[in-house]
């Protein structure tokens, strides 16, 4: 519980009324309130805190109650120091309007391996994990914060002086007795570690001069509690119940995402940042069920693999360096994200399930391998990386560079709508461009491509209809057209076209243009099975082939030509009154015209068939 104390507070010209301060000790509050989550009587603690002029100090905690088991510190006092030295000019503060964003700074974690080996043993005891966090801190970017003291850094210390790291305070005395802060084995994989205080014995600071808690306070610089600190608090004052907010993942023989195997024996949740980097080892870590963060990065050649479990990320996942790699390999795993990035040569593997991210980044080689399942993204950057696409299927609104199919099934993502691709564009033999028709406005109604360069067509192209397209005057001619893909020159055709009828006679040729592909819709004549623009035998073999009179299910193309569901003598009749295998509407049948005895005898035999039918029915 905090209290500004306006009475004893002193009214600096930066901040007259202590708004600014209240801001800044509110935000504090919560991030520590949201670490150490303890519940009992002791584990509330009440501060006092003010503006003063402190000679020389930028800040000064004192210990004013402690009691219960163990023995926690339950009240205090902060002074926050008003001018540079003994009454000289005010010092100068930066105080963050948006302290959850650290936009003003380059925040970076330290790990235990980045320290040189002196300092590992200096700062740390017993057997400190690789990926131990040390620090987390960050320069001043360009602008408000630049060469000032930031206030929240000086307020986040003098709070952890009161949750655990006061030389006051009985527990922290007690716990400190062999030189050091012992964290709990359960926070860091089993390991048995300690964390040393600084070098005068002061046990309020530590030795660890990336840590939050070291005893200067940085100018020009953030420094935020890191692992190191708020476990050192937690063994000051006996917490047990953790939830760190960068968490790492501890590598060891069973490598599955658990509390176990994180920092602070938990997992992360969705408001947490996580790592997956063990530079010693490449561990092979498994989902075992819904998994969150707010962040993401797996690095150092560490692979994740998601298996029939669903992975949320709040903001974004970064795969980066070669053999790292993160996996969806089971038909009911997924990945979800803001953003995605894949870097220095690292990989996104999607062979099942489902992967979805409002942008895909590829840079310094990073690469995509789609063979199964489906990747749906809002924008899909190619221009750093390879896209090797034999399977599945993706969806995108916008694609910047070079996109190649060598297999599965590509559409835009907010269907019906409208997807760019700033490069060629290029389909192979076994894939397939989907295309949704539901109107006639483009972009709004039904599908476009925009290809800046060319364009190379082959394999399958699919289409969807949802409403019916105004048709030609007549049987044949073509009314209303659909570009359906834009380009700057194109090679090749779709050597298939699935879903060119459109449901009740109405089908669609491709037309292939100077600079775009285009559906034209026409009405076949009643009997045209197949939209070939001939009645012929081979429309007679269709209705032979799917004659049933109590039928329900049956379309045009299988001869229900009066639109009752069934083939019966009706659409017999209907074929036979519109027999043209000459063709009509300027088409040219395929198909030569039989001679009048072929067709006789073809005739008799499916008369014969609907009598024998017609038979059966009668004695059933």
């Amino acid at each position: 519980m905090l209290q500004f104390d306006d009475v004893q507070s002193e009214a600096p010209t930066f901040d007259p009324d202590g708004t600014s301060l209240q801001s800044m000790f509110a935000f504090a509050e919560s991030f520590y309130e949201d670490v150490f989550e303890d519940e009992g009587a002791n584990t509330t603690v009440t501060i006092n805190y003010w503006y003063e002029d402190l000679t020389g100090l930028l800040g000064l905690h004192n210990v004013v109650a402690q009691g219960g088991t163990p023995n926690r510190e339950t009240g205090a006092t902060i002074q926050i120091n008003t001018k540079v030295g003994s009454g000289g000019a005010e010092q100068n503060y930066f105080f963050d309007p948006t302290p959850e964003d650290n936009g003003e700074f380059d925040m970076q974690p330290a790990l235990f391996h980045d320290l040189v080996s002196a300092d590992q043993t200096s700062f740390f005891t017993g057997s400190v994990p690789l990926v131990f966090e040390v620090g987390f801190i960050g320069t001043a970017n360009p602008g408000p914060a630049q060469g000032v003291t930031d206030m929240l850094t000086l307020v986040l210390h003098e709070l952890g002086h009161a949750l655990g790291m006061s030389a006051s305070n009985d527990a922290t005395i007690i716990e400190t007795t062999d030189g050091d802060y012992d964290v709990d084995p359960l926070f860091v994989g089993g390991a048995t570690m300690g964390v040393r205080y600084s070098s005068d014995r002061n046990i309020a600071h530590l030795a660890d001069n990336h840590a939050a808690l070291f005893p200067a306070i940085p100018n020009n610089a953030r420094h935020l509690p890191s692992a190191t600190d708020l476990l050192s608090m937690a063994s000051g004052h006996g917490y047990i119940e953790v939830d760190l907010p960068r968490k790492n993942f501890l590598a060891s023989a069973s490598n599955h995402w658990e509390p176990a195997r994180w920092t602070g024996n938990r997992n992360p949740d969705i408001d947490d940042d996580a790592f997956v980097r063990s530079p010693d080892v490449d561990p092979i870590v498994q989902l075992m069920g819904p998994s969150q963060a707010r962040t993401l990065v797996i690095a150092e050649g560490d692979q994740l693999v998601t298996n029939a479990h669903a992975l949320e990320v709040r903001e974004q996942i970064t795969v980066y360096g070669a053999g790292t790699t993160l996996t969806v390999n089971d038909v009911s795993g997924s990945i979800t994200a803001d953003a995605l990035l894949v870097d220095k040569a690292a990989r996104l593997v999607v062979a099942g399930g489902v992967a979805s991210a409002a942008s895909v980044t590829l840079t310094a080689g990073g690469q995509i391998d789609l063979s199964a399942g489906r990747l749906a993204v809002g924008q899909l950057d190619l221009t750093g990386g390879t896209l090797i696409m034999t399977g599945g299927s993706l969806n995108a609104d916008g694609v910047e560079g070079d996109f190649q199919m060598q297999g599965g099934l590509f559409s835009l993502s907010q269907s019906p709508g409208q997807t760019v691709i700033h490069g060629a564009y290029s389909q192979s033999t076994n894939s397939m461009l989907g295309i949704e028709l539901n109107g006639p406005v483009v972009g709004t109604d039904y599908d476009q491509l925009l290809v800046s360069d060319t364009a190379v067509l082959a394999g399958t192209l699919g289409v969807t209809t949802g409403f019916t397209p105004i048709t030609g005057v007549s049987p044949g001619v073509i009314g209303q057209t659909f570009a359906i893909v834009t380009h700057g020159g194109s090679s090749g055709s779709f050597e298939t076209v699935v879903g060119s009828h459109g449901g009740s006679g109405i089908f669609y040729d491709v037309d292939y243009n100077k600079n775009d592909v285009t559906l034209g819709a026409w009405q076949a004549l009643p009997g045209d099975s197949d939209g070939d623009r001939d009645v012929d035998v081979t429309d007679f073999n269709v209705l032979s082939d799917h004659f049933d009179t109590t039928g329900s299910q049956h379309t045009w193309v299988e001869a229900d030509f009066d639109g009752d569901r069934d083939v019966d003598l009706t659409d017999f009749d209907i074929l036979a009154a519109n027999f043209i295998p000459g063709g009509y509407g300027g088409g040219q049948s395929s198909i030569a015209v039989p001679e009048p005895a072929a067709f006789l005898a073809a005739l008799v035999g499916f008369l014969l068939l609907a009598w024998s039918t017609r038979k059966r029915n009668l004695w059933r």
